[in-house]
Protein backbone atom coordinates (compact mmCIF):
# COMPACT_ATOMS: atom_id res chain seq x y z
CA UNK A 1 0.00 0.00 0.00
CA UNK A 2 1.25 3.48 -0.90
CA UNK A 3 0.44 6.93 0.42
CA UNK A 4 -0.86 9.08 -2.44
CA UNK A 5 -1.67 12.79 -2.43
CA UNK A 6 -4.22 13.86 -5.06
CA UNK A 7 -4.27 17.58 -5.88
CA UNK A 8 -7.42 18.72 -7.63
CA UNK A 9 -9.47 16.01 -5.96
CA UNK A 10 -12.80 17.76 -6.50
CA UNK A 11 -12.43 17.77 -10.28
CA UNK A 12 -13.47 14.92 -12.55
CA UNK A 13 -9.96 13.49 -13.06
CA UNK A 14 -8.91 14.02 -9.45
CA UNK A 15 -12.07 12.49 -7.99
CA UNK A 16 -11.65 9.45 -10.24
CA UNK A 17 -8.02 9.10 -9.12
CA UNK A 18 -9.03 9.24 -5.45
CA UNK A 19 -11.73 6.60 -5.92
CA UNK A 20 -9.48 4.27 -7.90
CA UNK A 21 -6.54 4.57 -5.50
CA UNK A 22 -8.77 3.94 -2.49
CA UNK A 23 -10.35 0.92 -4.17
CA UNK A 24 -6.86 -0.48 -4.70
CA UNK A 25 -6.17 -0.16 -0.97
CA UNK A 26 -3.91 2.91 -0.96
CA UNK A 27 -3.86 5.59 1.73
CA UNK A 28 -5.18 8.65 -0.12
CA UNK A 29 -5.45 12.32 0.81
CA UNK A 30 -7.48 14.60 -1.48
CA UNK A 31 -6.65 18.29 -1.86
CA UNK A 32 -8.88 21.01 -3.32
CA UNK A 33 -9.12 24.78 -3.16
CA UNK A 34 -11.57 24.58 -0.25
CA UNK A 35 -11.88 22.07 2.59
CA UNK A 36 -15.24 20.42 2.00
CA UNK A 37 -16.48 16.87 1.72
CA UNK A 38 -13.49 15.36 3.47
CA UNK A 39 -10.93 17.18 1.30
CA UNK A 40 -8.02 19.28 2.58
CA UNK A 41 -7.58 22.87 1.40
CA UNK A 42 -4.47 23.66 -0.61
CA UNK A 43 -3.22 25.96 -3.35
CA UNK A 44 -1.30 24.17 -6.11
CA UNK A 45 0.64 27.35 -6.86
CA UNK A 46 1.92 27.58 -3.26
CA UNK A 47 5.17 25.58 -3.06
CA UNK A 48 5.30 25.82 0.73
CA UNK A 49 1.80 24.44 1.14
CA UNK A 50 2.53 21.61 -1.30
CA UNK A 51 5.71 20.73 0.60
CA UNK A 52 3.78 20.55 3.88
CA UNK A 53 0.97 18.43 2.45
CA UNK A 54 3.21 16.05 0.50
CA UNK A 55 5.66 15.29 3.32
CA UNK A 56 5.58 11.57 4.05
CA UNK A 57 3.74 10.64 0.86
CA UNK A 58 5.05 8.26 -1.79
CA UNK A 59 3.51 9.88 -4.85
CA UNK A 60 1.37 12.78 -6.01
CA UNK A 61 -1.32 12.98 -8.71
CA UNK A 62 -2.16 16.46 -10.01
CA UNK A 63 -5.24 17.08 -12.14
CA UNK A 64 -5.68 20.82 -11.71
CA UNK A 65 -7.60 23.66 -13.33
CA UNK A 66 -8.60 27.17 -12.26
CA UNK A 67 -11.32 28.69 -14.41
CA UNK A 68 -10.89 32.09 -12.77
CA UNK A 69 -7.20 32.47 -13.66
CA UNK A 70 -5.25 33.17 -16.82
CA UNK A 71 -4.16 29.68 -17.96
CA UNK A 72 -0.91 31.14 -19.27
CA UNK A 73 -0.06 32.12 -15.70
CA UNK A 74 -1.78 29.37 -13.72
CA UNK A 75 -0.32 26.21 -15.28
CA UNK A 76 3.35 27.30 -15.34
CA UNK A 77 2.97 28.61 -11.77
CA UNK A 78 1.47 25.28 -10.68
CA UNK A 79 4.29 23.35 -12.35
CA UNK A 80 6.97 25.51 -10.71
CA UNK A 81 5.34 25.11 -7.30
CA UNK A 82 5.06 21.36 -7.73
CA UNK A 83 8.72 21.00 -8.68
CA UNK A 84 9.84 23.12 -5.73
CA UNK A 85 7.35 21.80 -3.19
CA UNK A 86 7.81 18.12 -3.95
CA UNK A 87 11.59 18.49 -3.88
CA UNK A 88 11.35 19.99 -0.39
CA UNK A 89 9.02 17.19 0.70
CA UNK A 90 11.33 14.51 -0.69
CA UNK A 91 8.67 13.23 -3.10
CA UNK A 92 9.96 12.47 -6.61
CA UNK A 93 6.96 10.71 -8.15
CA UNK A 94 4.25 12.82 -9.79
CA UNK A 95 1.58 11.96 -12.34
CA UNK A 96 0.44 15.10 -14.17
CA UNK A 97 -2.93 14.68 -15.90
CA UNK A 98 -2.75 16.32 -19.34
CA UNK A 99 -4.94 16.97 -22.34
CA UNK A 100 -4.70 14.82 -25.46
CA UNK A 101 -4.71 18.12 -27.37
CA UNK A 102 -1.04 18.72 -26.53
CA UNK A 103 0.20 15.34 -27.76
CA UNK A 104 1.64 14.73 -31.24
CA UNK A 105 -0.14 12.96 -34.08
CA UNK A 106 1.53 10.49 -36.43
CA UNK A 107 3.52 13.10 -38.38
CA UNK A 108 4.60 14.99 -35.24
CA UNK A 109 2.03 17.76 -35.50
CA UNK A 110 0.39 18.46 -32.16
CA UNK A 111 -3.27 17.47 -32.13
CA UNK A 112 -4.28 21.07 -31.36
CA UNK A 113 -2.36 22.24 -34.46
CA UNK A 114 -4.14 19.94 -36.92
CA UNK A 115 -6.66 21.31 -39.39
CA UNK A 116 -10.20 21.78 -38.13
CA UNK A 117 -9.29 21.42 -34.46
CA UNK A 118 -11.27 23.83 -32.21
CA UNK A 119 -9.31 27.03 -31.66
CA UNK A 120 -11.38 28.74 -28.98
CA UNK A 121 -9.40 27.02 -26.22
CA UNK A 122 -6.00 27.27 -27.88
CA UNK A 123 -4.47 29.49 -25.20
CA UNK A 124 -5.60 26.96 -22.60
CA UNK A 125 -3.97 24.10 -24.53
CA UNK A 126 -0.74 26.06 -24.98
CA UNK A 127 -0.53 26.86 -21.28
CA UNK A 128 -1.11 23.24 -20.36
CA UNK A 129 1.64 22.21 -22.76
CA UNK A 130 4.12 24.74 -21.35
CA UNK A 131 3.56 23.51 -17.81
CA UNK A 132 4.78 20.05 -18.76
CA UNK A 133 7.43 20.69 -21.41
CA UNK A 134 9.04 23.69 -19.65
CA UNK A 135 9.07 22.42 -16.08
CA UNK A 136 8.86 18.62 -16.08
CA UNK A 137 12.59 18.23 -16.91
CA UNK A 138 13.36 19.85 -13.55
CA UNK A 139 11.58 17.05 -11.68
CA UNK A 140 13.07 13.68 -10.76
CA UNK A 141 10.31 11.34 -11.87
CA UNK A 142 7.36 13.01 -13.56
CA UNK A 143 4.84 11.21 -15.69
CA UNK A 144 1.92 12.28 -17.84
CA UNK A 145 -1.36 10.44 -18.32
CA UNK A 146 -3.51 10.98 -21.41
CA UNK A 147 -5.71 9.02 -23.79
CA UNK A 148 -3.37 8.77 -26.76
CA UNK A 149 0.23 7.72 -27.24
CA UNK A 150 3.09 10.21 -27.19
CA UNK A 151 5.13 8.04 -29.51
CA UNK A 152 4.86 9.67 -32.93
CA UNK A 153 4.66 6.36 -34.76
CA UNK A 154 1.75 5.16 -32.63
CA UNK A 155 -0.32 8.22 -31.74
CA UNK A 156 -2.58 8.09 -34.79
CA UNK A 157 -3.35 4.41 -34.28
CA UNK A 158 -3.91 4.69 -30.55
CA UNK A 159 -6.16 7.74 -30.69
CA UNK A 160 -8.90 5.85 -32.49
CA UNK A 161 -8.73 2.65 -30.47
CA UNK A 162 -10.87 1.37 -27.63
CA UNK A 163 -9.27 0.89 -24.24
CA UNK A 164 -5.70 1.99 -24.97
CA UNK A 165 -3.70 4.44 -22.95
CA UNK A 166 -0.06 5.33 -22.43
CA UNK A 167 1.72 6.38 -19.27
CA UNK A 168 4.79 8.44 -20.13
CA UNK A 169 7.46 8.67 -17.43
CA UNK A 170 10.00 11.44 -17.72
CA UNK A 171 13.36 10.60 -16.17
CA UNK A 172 17.00 11.64 -16.47
CA UNK A 173 17.57 9.17 -19.31
CA UNK A 174 14.58 10.35 -21.34
CA UNK A 175 10.93 9.37 -21.61
CA UNK A 176 9.74 5.81 -21.21
CA UNK A 177 6.28 4.33 -21.68
CA UNK A 178 4.14 1.57 -20.31
CA UNK A 179 1.11 0.73 -22.45
CA UNK A 180 -1.90 -1.41 -21.56
CA UNK A 181 -4.56 -1.88 -24.20
CA UNK A 182 -7.46 -3.91 -25.50
CA UNK A 183 -6.21 -3.74 -29.07
CA UNK A 184 -5.19 -7.35 -29.32
CA UNK A 185 -8.44 -8.62 -30.82
CA UNK A 186 -9.08 -5.69 -33.16
CA UNK A 187 -5.69 -4.51 -34.38
CA UNK A 188 -2.93 -7.15 -34.35
CA UNK A 189 -0.62 -4.91 -36.39
CA UNK A 190 -0.66 -2.08 -33.86
CA UNK A 191 -0.46 -4.48 -30.93
CA UNK A 192 2.64 -6.10 -32.40
CA UNK A 193 4.10 -2.66 -33.03
CA UNK A 194 3.55 -1.77 -29.37
CA UNK A 195 5.27 -4.93 -28.20
CA UNK A 196 8.20 -4.39 -30.58
CA UNK A 197 8.60 -0.70 -29.73
CA UNK A 198 8.28 -0.85 -25.94
CA UNK A 199 9.40 -4.44 -25.28
CA UNK A 200 7.48 -7.57 -24.30
CA UNK A 201 8.14 -7.03 -20.59
CA UNK A 202 6.43 -3.62 -20.77
CA UNK A 203 3.19 -4.76 -22.44
CA UNK A 204 0.25 -6.69 -21.01
CA UNK A 205 -2.39 -8.13 -23.35
CA UNK A 206 -5.78 -7.29 -21.82
CA UNK A 207 -8.08 -10.15 -22.85
CA UNK A 208 -11.71 -9.70 -21.74
CA UNK A 209 -13.65 -12.93 -22.15
CA UNK A 210 -17.36 -13.67 -22.38
CA UNK A 211 -18.45 -17.31 -22.49
CA UNK A 212 -20.73 -17.84 -25.49
CA UNK A 213 -21.95 -21.37 -25.99
CA UNK A 214 -19.06 -22.51 -23.83
CA UNK A 215 -16.49 -20.75 -26.02
CA UNK A 216 -14.37 -18.00 -24.37
CA UNK A 217 -14.85 -15.15 -26.88
CA UNK A 218 -13.07 -11.81 -26.63
CA UNK A 219 -15.34 -8.78 -26.06
CA UNK A 220 -14.46 -5.15 -26.84
CA UNK A 221 -16.08 -1.68 -26.79
CA UNK A 222 -16.68 -1.69 -23.06
CA UNK A 223 -17.68 -5.38 -23.22
CA UNK A 224 -20.62 -4.51 -25.49
CA UNK A 225 -19.36 -6.25 -28.63
CA UNK A 226 -18.19 -9.79 -29.20
CA UNK A 227 -15.36 -10.22 -31.69
CA UNK A 228 -16.26 -13.81 -32.53
CA UNK A 229 -12.67 -14.79 -31.78
CA UNK A 230 -11.70 -16.98 -28.86
CA UNK A 231 -9.11 -15.99 -26.32
CA UNK A 232 -6.93 -18.84 -27.59
CA UNK A 233 -6.99 -17.50 -31.16
CA UNK A 234 -6.08 -13.99 -30.10
CA UNK A 235 -3.28 -15.01 -27.74
CA UNK A 236 -1.72 -17.14 -30.48
CA UNK A 237 -1.28 -14.00 -32.61
CA UNK A 238 1.45 -12.76 -30.26
CA UNK A 239 4.15 -15.38 -29.68
CA UNK A 240 6.49 -12.55 -28.63
CA UNK A 241 4.21 -11.46 -25.74
CA UNK A 242 5.14 -12.19 -22.13
CA UNK A 243 2.17 -10.93 -20.08
CA UNK A 244 -1.60 -11.30 -20.30
CA UNK A 245 -4.53 -10.34 -18.11
CA UNK A 246 -7.52 -12.63 -18.64
CA UNK A 247 -10.87 -11.38 -17.34
CA UNK A 248 -14.05 -13.45 -17.17
CA UNK A 249 -16.59 -10.68 -17.75
CA UNK A 250 -19.47 -12.67 -16.31
CA UNK A 251 -17.70 -12.93 -12.95
CA UNK A 252 -16.19 -9.46 -12.74
CA UNK A 253 -17.44 -7.70 -9.59
CA UNK A 254 -19.73 -10.60 -8.72
CA UNK A 255 -17.57 -12.19 -5.97
CA UNK A 256 -18.66 -15.57 -7.33
CA UNK A 257 -15.20 -17.10 -7.50
CA UNK A 258 -12.71 -17.08 -10.39
CA UNK A 259 -13.04 -19.16 -13.53
CA UNK A 260 -10.39 -21.72 -12.60
CA UNK A 261 -11.05 -23.87 -15.66
CA UNK A 262 -10.50 -20.95 -18.03
CA UNK A 263 -7.28 -19.83 -16.35
CA UNK A 264 -5.89 -23.36 -16.07
CA UNK A 265 -6.50 -24.00 -19.77
CA UNK A 266 -4.98 -20.65 -20.73
CA UNK A 267 -1.84 -21.41 -18.72
CA UNK A 268 -1.65 -24.87 -20.31
CA UNK A 269 -2.02 -23.50 -23.85
CA UNK A 270 0.33 -20.55 -23.31
CA UNK A 271 3.08 -21.59 -20.87
CA UNK A 272 5.33 -18.71 -21.98
CA UNK A 273 2.82 -16.06 -20.82
CA UNK A 274 2.64 -14.77 -17.26
CA UNK A 275 -1.11 -14.72 -16.69
CA UNK A 276 -3.01 -12.42 -14.34
CA UNK A 277 -6.45 -13.81 -13.57
CA UNK A 278 -9.30 -11.32 -13.22
CA UNK A 279 -12.95 -11.62 -12.28
CA UNK A 280 -14.76 -13.15 -9.32
CA UNK A 281 -12.06 -13.33 -6.64
CA UNK A 282 -13.78 -13.21 -3.24
CA UNK A 283 -11.50 -14.96 -0.76
CA UNK A 284 -8.02 -16.14 0.11
CA UNK A 285 -9.13 -19.62 -0.93
CA UNK A 286 -9.82 -18.27 -4.42
CA UNK A 287 -6.29 -16.88 -4.63
CA UNK A 288 -4.76 -20.15 -3.48
CA UNK A 289 -6.83 -21.99 -6.07
CA UNK A 290 -5.62 -19.64 -8.81
CA UNK A 291 -2.06 -20.15 -7.73
CA UNK A 292 -2.68 -23.86 -8.22
CA UNK A 293 -3.64 -23.26 -11.86
CA UNK A 294 -0.25 -21.72 -12.56
CA UNK A 295 -1.48 -18.12 -12.77
CA UNK A 296 1.28 -15.59 -12.12
CA UNK A 297 -1.06 -13.19 -10.35
CA UNK A 298 -4.64 -12.10 -9.78
CA UNK A 299 -6.69 -8.90 -9.85
CA UNK A 300 -8.59 -8.28 -6.60
CA UNK A 301 -10.82 -5.24 -6.16
CA UNK A 302 -14.30 -5.53 -4.75
CA UNK A 303 -13.42 -8.19 -2.15
CA UNK A 304 -10.90 -5.83 -0.53
CA UNK A 305 -13.12 -2.78 -0.98
CA UNK A 306 -15.97 -4.53 0.86
CA UNK A 307 -13.58 -5.85 3.53
CA UNK A 308 -14.30 -9.47 2.63
CA UNK A 309 -10.59 -10.02 2.11
CA UNK A 310 -7.76 -8.45 4.06
CA UNK A 311 -4.93 -7.10 1.89
CA UNK A 312 -2.19 -8.79 3.92
CA UNK A 313 -4.11 -12.07 3.78
CA UNK A 314 -4.49 -11.70 0.03
CA UNK A 315 -0.77 -11.11 -0.46
CA UNK A 316 0.05 -14.15 1.67
CA UNK A 317 -2.45 -16.35 -0.19
CA UNK A 318 -1.08 -15.21 -3.54
CA UNK A 319 2.35 -16.48 -2.57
Amino acid sequence: MSKILVIGARGRAGAAAVAEAQERGHDVLGVARTAEGGLIAGDVTDAGRIAGLAAGYDAVIAGVYDGGSDPGEFFPAAARALVEGLEKAGVSRLVWVVLASILPTADGTLLMDTGGYPTEYRSFFRAHQAAYTDHAPDAADWGIAAFTGRSRSLAASLSAQDGAYTLITRGPDGDSAEVIGSLAATDPETTSLLIDEFGADRITLALDVRLIGGAPEIATAGWRKSTGRTVWEVAELYPQARHAMVTDIGRDGMLSGPNLELIAEFVLRHPDLDVQASGGVASAEDLRALRGTGAAGAIVGKAIWEARLDLAEAIDAGG
